[in-house]
């Protein structure tokens, strides 16, 4: 049996083995940034989620996790049956002071607090909050207070988020070059010169070794654009390299592989305002203005009253930075049914009268004004 025909027989299932790595399994709460072309994103939340299909597409994990900080102790959700469109009152919550913990551990994707379980969307993450809950527990309240601040700010900082893209952008693009060539012979050149009559003009060697000249390029660019954008994490930049060696096809999506937990401590408001379109960011913070509005009646602890008044207060300033109007985020959302006399403030869906209650959400309907 000669080399032709073993690839013959094997070039459908790298072909699987790429659509298979282009799926993905989103859990609840945790968010993707999407874009097939790196230049429009959208946001998908839980569920399967078929990306990076193409050599330029990028995807940007986050999360709107319920999981608070407060000058007192730490609100994780405990009622993880609900969908994540359902929002959390103050009894969907466990409430520990930080006198009360008494470990805090990070094993990997998992922050584990005394008994109780975070899945957080990115390794990375939950040793952060491992540090910063550690952290807190030592200090005063006072000085909780500021550090909490402080951590808001930093996660919610448009500025670094836009010097991290920046960086991003420019560390790939060699990426940009040679995963769009690799692509060209993986899926054009290949599978012409191995089905076609055309495969009688050319030596299959020949042509094998410009594509293995060019994916070991994209080894060594992946690797330098990695340093460039984490840093020292090496093993990272390893268990990469090791991924892309074992299933070469992989490096097909070297670009989004990057992407992945670029954004991976901020704010996922803070990156929709960057990477979202106006008019999709417009509906997100409307609905987030409305959230912090309802819980904060809900709640009848003032940790987390005033952790809501917090976030709205937060929103009202990036909608301000966005030069969006508060009319258009504080008022009714655009009738799609012209019959429809009430509206869902949470997934903006009209409803006729008689209805009180959104059938998917759970929450009481405002009229149109």
């Amino acid at each position: 049996m000669d080399f032709s025909h073993i690839l013959k027989v094997i070039y459908p299932c790298l072909v699987i083995l790429y659509l298979i790595d282009g799926i993905v399994y989103i859990r609840k709460y945790h968010l993707l940034f999407v874009s097939l072309i790196g230049n429009r994103f959208q946001l998908k939340d839980s569920g399967l989620h078929i990306i990076g299909f193409f050599p330029f597409s990028q995807v940007f994990l986050s999360h709107n996790l319920p999981f608070r900080l407060t000058d007192d102790g730490v609100y994780l959700s405990s009622n993880q049956n609900e969908p994540a469109s359902i929002p959390l009152i103050n009894t969907d919550y466990d409430y520990i002071t930080y006198q009360d913990i008494e470990k805090v551990r990070a094993d990997e994707r998992v922050l584990k607090i005394n008994d109780k379980l975070v899945r957080m969307h990115s390794a990375k993450y939950a040793q952060y909050m491992r540090d910063l809950i550690d952290k807190l527990k030592s200090l005063s309240r006072a000085q909780r207070q500021q550090t909490i601040l402080v951590f808001s700010s930093e996660v919610t900082d448009i500025e670094e988020i836009r010097v991290r893209r920046y960086i991003y952008y420019t560390s790939i693009r060699w990426l940009k070059i040679f995963v769009p060539i690799l692509s060209f012979y993986f899926f054009l050149v290949l599978p012409l010169v191995l089905y076609s009559d055309i495969g009688v003009y050319f030596d299959l060697y020949r042509l094998l070794l410009p594509m293995l000249i060019t994916y070991f390029c994209v080894l060594i660019c992946e690797f330098v654009a990695h340093k460039k954008i984490y840093g020292g994490d090496t093993l990272a930049r390893i268990n990469i390299l090791i991924r892309m060696l074992l299933s070469p096809v992989s490096s097909l999506h070297a670009v989004n592989i990057l992407s992945r937990d670029l954004f991976w401590r901020f704010d996922y408001i803070a990156l929709g305002a960057e990477l979202l379109s106006t008019a999709t960011f417009t509906k997100l913070v409307k609905r987030e203005l409305w959230l912090a509005d309802y819980l904060a009646v809900k709640a009848d602890d003032d940790g987390l009253v005033d952790w809501w008044k917090l976030r709205k207060k937060y929103l009202i300033s990036l909608v301000t930075e966005k030069g969006i109007s508060q009319e258009d985020v504080l008022g009714s959302p655009t009738k799609e049914d012209e019959s429809a006399t009430r509206y869902c403030p949470l997934c903006a869906s009209g409803y006729r009268s008689g209805f009180i209650v959104c059938s998917d959400c759970g929450v009481d309907l405002e009229d149109f004004k």
